[in-house]
């Protein structure tokens, strides 16, 4: 049996993650029910940081859970928890999944809705995020950031004792479409393998971003 030998690469198929929040608020009746014609975008899409617990626990199971918070410092790759931690979700109403061409290239998504009932969250919000645990201590950030505006500015918005917020995230994989070939030299001669993304081209590829 020959010895074996170290194994070389010369490619390998590289994934990209990108995250985005959206903050739509609604006023509610005296039952907590939405009033119709109410709801608007309080905050429009803006970009957050995936932090390396995110990137690390990608294939765990990961199960988000939305927390926000009324800090100011940034969220980073190493940031662990929010700085001063104010609520989290009452709920997950709903979410979707699908594959998106755009400028920036083809992406898998899943978009979660994380809801703030009346009553919960209100006052002053400045920074959120998503925490893989579900902890109401708001720790182990998956992806996060201060509230940002259209000039991705830090800034905040208000929710009112009679209003629901709606949390929007958005996380986007991009991988490589096409093959990758390389060659592995393996005990000094050289082997050339093709491998290609999983399940690139089917709508059902967001919805494993989590899993």
């Amino acid at each position: 049996i020959p010895k074996q030998k170290n194994i070389v690469v010369e490619d390998e198929i590289h994934v990209r993650y990108s995250g985005h929040i959206q903050l739509e608020k609604a006023n509610v009746d005296a039952d907590g029910v939405e009033i119709p014609g109410t709801r608007r975008v309080a905050v429009p899409w803006f970009k957050n940081t995936i932090t390396d617990i995110g990137l690390n626990a990608k294939g765990t199971g990961i199960r988000p859970w939305c927390v926000v918070g009324t800090g100011t410092n940034a969220i980073v790759n190493g940031t662990l928890t929010l700085t001063n931690y104010r609520a989290s979700q009452d709920s997950q109403p709903a979410s979707t999944h699908g594959i998106v061409t755009d400028e920036t290239g083809t992406y898998g998504y899943i978009r979660n809705t994380h809801r703030f009932l009346a009553g919960n969250g209100t006052g002053v919000i400045s920074e959120l995020g998503l925490t893989i645990e579900g902890d109401i201590n708001a720790r182990n950030i998956f992806c996060g950031s201060l509230v940002k505006d259209a000039l991705g500015n830090p800034t905040t918005i208000t929710k009112l004792a009679d209003e629901l917020l709606d949390v929007l995230y958005e996380v986007r994989m991009y991988a490589k479409e096409t093959d990758d070939v390389y060659t592995v030299n393996i005990n000094g001669n050289n082997h050339t393998f093709r491998t290609r993304a999983e399940v690139v081209d089917v709508n059902t590829w967001g919805a494993f971003m989590f899993t």
